[in-house]
């Protein structure tokens, strides 16, 4: 079974590696990377948006997972789902 587009950047971002709105339209054909980062926020995941510039001197957003804080992981351990809302 195909993985789905926030499988695909999930695993991506797992890798420790940073991912932009244009690289994951030129990977997965993802055209809201936006969308996908709010679905895996509200999972639980410690997703950053960090703002960047690129080669064109246009303002971007890189995106990264981050670590879980100690009162998300205690939250996760009462059956909660820890809402990550971070820039």
């Amino acid at each position: 079974m195909a993985l789905t587009q926030t499988e695909k950047v999930f695993n991506y971002l797992k890798t420790g590696k940073t991912l932009t709105s244009a690289q994951a339209e030129n990977k997965w054909g993802v055209q809201r990377l936006s969308a996908r980062i709010f679905d895996l926020r509200e999972e639980g995941h410690p997703i950053y948006s960090n703002p960047a510039v690129d080669k064109f001197g246009n303002n971007i957003v890189a995106y990264r997972m981050g670590t879980l804080t100690k009162a998300m992981k205690a939250q996760k351990r009462a059956g909660q789902t820890p809402r990550v809302c971070v820039s």
